[in-house]
C-alpha cells in the first residue's frame, strides 16, 4: 500500500515504511540508491589563445545519501553558447572513481583552446549509471573566454542569390544561393542559411521566412552553392529574394557580407477557369401526381472550366407555380425550400446530389403547376448564364387513383 503525504513543499511516497522523494518518484528510482552527483564548478585560470594549451579544474560533489558504486564518466566542451550541441568542440574527458556520500573531488583536465577568435564558455558534463538526477549532471562555467587576435577567422559571405523557378504569383518559387569563406581558418561549425522573401533589398522583422537548412563548414576560399524553394505571394509586384548566413565559429559577423539579394518581378496569376453549370433538375416520381405524393428531386452539376475548382459550390432549391428565364426572377418570386453545399469539383467532372430533404416534397395542392428550380452559387465562378435550371410537373387535385 502507497500513501502520498504533501508537507510544505516536499512531496513523499510512503511504499513499505519508507519515503521518496517527488524527483525520486518522476525518475522512476524508488529502489535505487541516493548517488547524486553533481559538478560544482568548471573554469581556467589561462589567457586564452588560438590552438595554444589550455589547463582548467572542475570540481563534483555526490550529493546523495548513499556512496556510488560505478565509476563517472567526464566530458569538458568549449562552445559559443551555454547550451551543450553536437557543433561544440571537445576538449578531453575520462573516468574518476566512484564518490562517498557527500564528499567532493577537484580535477584538473588539460587540452587546447580553439584555433578560431569568439567568445567560448567551458562545459563540463558528467554521466554514472547510479546517479540518480540526470538532469543536474552538467556545468557551465560563469565567465566565457575571449580569443582574439591570431589573425585566424572563419568569415562567411553570399555572394549571390539567384531565383531559378516560375516567376507567377501563387506558384512554387525554387531558387539558389553562393556562400564561400573569405577567412584563412577553416569552418568547424555548420553554417545556418535562412531565404526570405522580401518587398525591398532590406531583411526586416515583417519579411516572410520561406526556407531554412543547415550545410557543411567550408575551407578558406571555398565556396557552396544551395538550392531552396517557397511559394510566390499571390499578387503580382516587386519582391525580394534574401539570404543570410550564420555560423557559430564566424567571430566577426557582418550582415551587409552574411546577406544577399535579388529583385524579381512577379506576373500576377493566369484567371482561373472554373465555370459550374447546373445540368439538370429531375423529380420522381416523373410526370403528372396527386395530392399526398411524396417528391423526389435531384440535380446534376458539371465544372465545365478547365481548371479544378478551389472553393465549395453552392446550391438553392426554389419552387413556384410559374416559369422564370433568370436567377434574380427565381430568387425574388419563388420559395425557398433547401440549400446546401458541395466540395469542389475537378476539371470535367459532374455530379448528381439528392436536393430534396430526406423527408422529400409533399404535394398539398392540386390542380396547378409545380416548377422545381436549382440555382448554384460559388465565388470562383466565371460563368454564371448556367447555373441554373429545372423541373416542372402538374399536380391533380385527387388522390392517387
Amino acid at each position: 500500500m502507497r500513501i502520498g503525504i504533501c508537507l510544505g513543499f516536499s512531496f513523499f511516497l510512503l511504499a513499505c515504511g519508507e519515503a521518496f522523494t517527488f524527483d525520486q518518484i518522476l525518475n522512476g528510482l524508488e529502489n535505487r540508491p541516493d548517488v547524486d552527483y553533481y559538478p560544482d564548478s568548471i573554469s581556467s585560470t589561462d589567457t586564452p589563445a588560438a590552438g595554444a594549451p589550455l589547463t582548467g579544474s572542475f570540481t563534483c560533489t555526490n550529493r546523495g545519501s548513499e556512496d556510488g558504486s560505478v565509476d563517472i564518466t567526464w566530458e569538458c566542451y568549449s562552445s559559443y553558447d551555454k547550451t551543450l550541441n553536437g557543433d561544440d568542440l571537445y576538449i578531453t574527458g575520462g573516468t574518476l572513481s566512484p564518490l562517498k556520500a557527500g564528499v567532493s573531488q577537484t580535477v584538473d583536465f588539460s587540452g587546447a583552446w580553439p584555433l578560431t577568435d569568439g567568445q567560448y564558455y567551458l562545459i563540463l558534463n558528467l554521466s554514472a549509471e547510479d546517479d540518480v538526477y540526470s538532469y543536474n549532471d552538467r556545468r557551465v562555467s560563469s565567465d566565457y573566454y575571449t580569443i582574439t587576435g591570431s589573425g585566424s577567422s572563419v568569415d562567411y559571405a553570399v555572394t549571390s542569390v539567384t531565383n531559378t523557378g516560375s516567376t507567377q504569383g501563387g506558384s512554387s518559387l525554387s531558387g539558389d544561393f553562393t556562400f564561400q569563406n573569405n577567412g584563412d581558418t577553416s569552418g568547424n561549425y555548420n553554417v545556418e542559411w535562412y531565404a526570405y522573401i522580401s518587398e525591398n533589398s532590406s531583411l526586416g522583422n515583417g519579411d516572410l521566412l520561406i526556407d531554412t537548412g543547415s550545410a557543411s563548414a567550408l575551407a578558406p576560399g571555398a565556396a557552396s552553392t544551395v538550392s531552396f524553394t517557397g511559394t510566390w505571394p499571390i499578387d503580382g509586384g516587386s519582391f525580394y529574394l534574401i539570404v543570410t548566413v550564420d555560423a557559430n565559429d564566424e567571430y566577426e559577423t557582418t550582415l551587409s557580407d552574411n546577406t544577399a539579394s535579388v529583385a524579381v518581378a512577379l506576373t500576377p496569376p493566369d484567371p482561373r477557369d472554373v465555370d459550374y453549370s447546373c445540368s439538370s433538375v429531375t423529380c420522381t416520381p416523373a410526370g403528372n401526381v396527386y395530392l399526398g405524393d411524396v417528391l423526389s428531386l435531384e440535380s446534376t452539376f458539371t465544372n465545365e472550366g478547365a481548371d479544378t475548382g478551389l472553393f465549395p459550390l453552392y446550391w438553392y432549391l426554389y419552387v413556384s407555380s410559374a416559369y422564370y428565364s433568370s436567377i434574380g426572377d427565381i430568387k425574388d418570386n419563388g420559395t425557398l425550400i433547401n440549400s446546401g453545399y458541395e466540395i469542389p469539383l475537378t476539371t470535367g467532372s459532374s455530379r448528381t446530389i439528392a436536393v430534396s430533404d430526406q423527408n422529400g416534397y409533399e404535394i398539398t395542392d392540386g390542380s396547378r403547376s409545380y416548377v422545381f428550380y436549382v440555382v448554384i452559387q460559388s465565388s470562383e465562378d466565371t460563368n454564371s448564364l448556367n447555373n441554373w435550371a429545372s423541373c416542372d410537373t402538374y399536380a391533380n387535385n385527387t388522390v392517387r387513383p
